[in-house]
C-alpha cells in the first residue's frame, strides 16, 4: 500500500506511512513532506 501511494503520488515511501487499519480494508495514512497545495496538487483534489 505505501508503496503503491508512492508511486502513483510520485513521492518517497519514507514521506506515507499507514496509521490505523493496518490489517483492515479501511485505512488512515500520513503523508509528509507536503504541504496542503501540494498534496491538492498531486492528488488532484481540492
Amino acid at each position: 500500500m505505501v508503496e503503491f501511494l508512492a508511486e502513483t503520488l510520485g513521492i518517497k515511501k519514507g514521506q506515507v506511512a499507514i496509521v490505523s487499519g493496518h490489517a483492515s480494508r479501511q485505512k488512515t495514512v500520513a503523508i509528509t513532506g507536503c504541504n496542503r497545495q501540494e498534496l491538492e496538487r498531486l492528488t488532484g483534489k481540492k
